[in-house]
């Protein structure tokens, strides 16, 4: 990914994450027709989460950021409007921003890893954002 961490170039992605319209994706979330709708505050609050999972994956292009359930949840609904996830990738990240969804339970060094990548994760949250991400390691299957 096409990315540097000047301050610069963090304002202009955050003007480029601005311009996006997730609001199909908030209405997929509240209107779907499952029996998983979820309720306008939380579509809206994983919704700026998945915007500040954006931020972290722009910033830190080398590292795996695992997301919560939610905010994969929120990823799994963009990448279902292929034309619309392929534009935005390309807007902020300047390439398609791929989701490995797999994850091998039996294997214990890819559990361990998922777990050092997850309170890595926390940690750069937590210094971005001064919250901790919610969620555990072991409901958040996919990685950037």
């Amino acid at each position: 990914m096409k990315t540097t961490d000047s301050k610069q170039n963090l304002m202009e992605f955050a003007q480029r994450l601005d311009s996006i319209d997730f609001g199909p994706i908030a209405y997929k979330l509240i209107h779907t027709e499952e029996a998983q709708a979820w309720s306008y505050e939380k579509a809206k609050g994983a919704i700026a989460q998945y915007r500040q999972f954006l931020c972290l994956v722009y910033l830190y292009p080398n590292k795996q950021i695992i997301p919560s359930r939610e905010v994969d949840d929120v990823w799994h609904t963009h990448i279902l409007d292929t034309a619309k996830y392929r534009e935005d990738c390309d807007l902020l990240f300047g390439d398609y921003l791929d989701h490995w969804p797999y994850l091998d339970r039996s294997n214990p060094e890819e559990q361990l890893a998922l777990e050092d990548a997850f309170a890595e994760t926390q940690r750069l949250w937590a210094q971005h954002f001064n919250v901790y991400q919610y969620g555990t390691p072991e409901k958040n299957e996919g990685k950037s």
